[in-house]
């Protein structure tokens, strides 16, 4: 908002006068504003995911299926970088739950696999695994994993890491992870991490079974 506002006033006491730098003001206007619009789209859809409001459907979801969108929306987000998923799961595993909302979930934390991991080694892979009730998928990187002080707060709202604070080419909300834990909790699942730095990180996504 600051920097909207100060973009706004230059341009209203025209102070810019030469056309390619006013063009740029614009463009950069434009960005800010859809940066803010998709800050609040995140947070209302939060806020509804909390309250109960989000109108999730419960049916069988064919596991592989889900897998399979949700690398496919990772690999839209990171075409100009790609990198292959190694993936491991068995057939005729389900999870009962609203695929469109699972597959933002999972593909958000590949997204943050591939963001927080240097290309140069970069390796991210998911396992599915079943238990007597529950379907465990779990997504690891080869990162520079997340200290212990932060990893208590990692999935709190407005939460990011010193690394991304001190990186401006990883730009986020704080919001994501915060929006992949109450997707996994209204369909009353749940979503831990394990990581040691230097190390890599692991989150893991118990969700129930048919």
């Amino acid at each position: 908002l600051t920097s909207i506002g100060i973009f706004i006033t230059t341009l209203r006491d025209e102070r810019l006068t030469d056309p390619v730098r006013k063009e740029q003001c614009l463009n950069i206007l434009d960005q800010e504003v859809h940066r803010l619009q998709g800050l609040v789209e995140k947070l209302l859809r939060l806020s509804k995911i909390e309250a109960g409001g989000h109108g999730f459907t419960s049916a069988p979801v064919l596991v592989k299926d889900l897998i399979a969108g949700s690398i496919s929306a990772f690999d839209a987000a990171t075409m100009h970088e790609h990198t292959e998923i190694k993936v491991t799961q068995e057939e005729g595993l389900y999870v009962l739950g609203d695929v469109q909302a699972l597959e933002q979930a999972i593909g958000n934390l590949l997204i943050n696999a591939w963001k927080y991991t240097p290309s140069e080694h970069r390796a991210i892979s998911l396992d599915v695994a079943a238990t007597r009730r529950h379907i465990e998928i779990a997504i690891r990187d080869n990162g520079p994993g997340i200290p212990r002080d932060e990893q208590e707060h990692i999935f709190s709202e407005f939460e990011r890491g010193r690394d991304a604070i001190d990186d401006p080419s990883k730009r986020g909300s704080g919001l994501g992870l915060a929006i992949v834990r109450a997707i996994i909790r209204a369909h009353r699942g749940r979503i831990t991490l394990r990581s040691t730095p230097g190390e890599g990180a692991e989150f893991r996504i118990r969700l129930p079974s048919p």
